[in-house]
C-alpha cells in the first residue's frame, strides 16, 4: 500500500485539502459509481470523513481526521487492503516531519506532504492526485 500523508498542525487545512482531492476524484459526488465507501466521522464541522473509491483501476482509501493519534493508526490497519491511503496526520505525532527532516525520510515508504500554511492551494490537490 502506498501512503500518502498530509501532515501539518491543527487547524491548517489538512482536511478540506482531502476533501477537495475526494470530490475531484469523484466528480463531488460521494454517490458516484467509483465511491465504494464513504462514512463521515462524527464530526460535522471539520467534515471528518473515511472512504474507498475506485480511481484508475486502483482502491484508494482516504481518512481525514488525523488529529486523534489513535484513529490514524487503526485507519492504517482499516485500509491495509487498499492500493493508496491518502490521509491526514497533525504534525505534533511526529515533530521529525519537518522541512529541515526531510532527507531523513528518503527511504521511508510514503510521501509525506508537509503543510505549514493555514490556507487553501488547490496545487495541494493536484500533487495528492499525482502522487497516487
Amino acid at each position: 500500500m502506498k501512503l500518502i500523508l498530509l501532515s501539518g498542525p491543527s487547524r491548517c487545512g489538512k482536511t478540506t485539502t482531502i476533501n477537495a482531492v475526494f470530490h475531484k476524484l469523484c466528480g463531488g459526488d460521494k454517490h458516484s459509481r467509483n465511491v465504494l465507501f464513504y462514512k463521515p466521522i462524527n464530526d460535522y464541522i471539520y467534515k471528518d470523513f473515511e472512504a474507498i473509491i475506485k480511481y484508475n483501476n486502483r482502491k484508494v482509501a482516504f481518512f481525514s481526521m488525523g488529529d486523534c493519534k489513535g484513529e490514524c493508526i487503526n485507519a492504517i490497519i482499516k485500509f491495509a487492503g487498499a492500493d493508496v491511503l491518502i490521509m491526514a496526520l497533525n504534525n505534533h505525532f511526529v515533530p521529525l516531519l519537518t522541512k529541515q527532516n526531510e532527507n531523513y525520510y528518503k527511504d521511508f515508504p510514503a510521501h509525506v506532504l508537509i503543510k505549514s500554511k493555514k490556507f487553501f492551494d488547490s496545487k495541494w490537490v493536484q500533487t495528492i492526485i499525482d502522487a497516487i
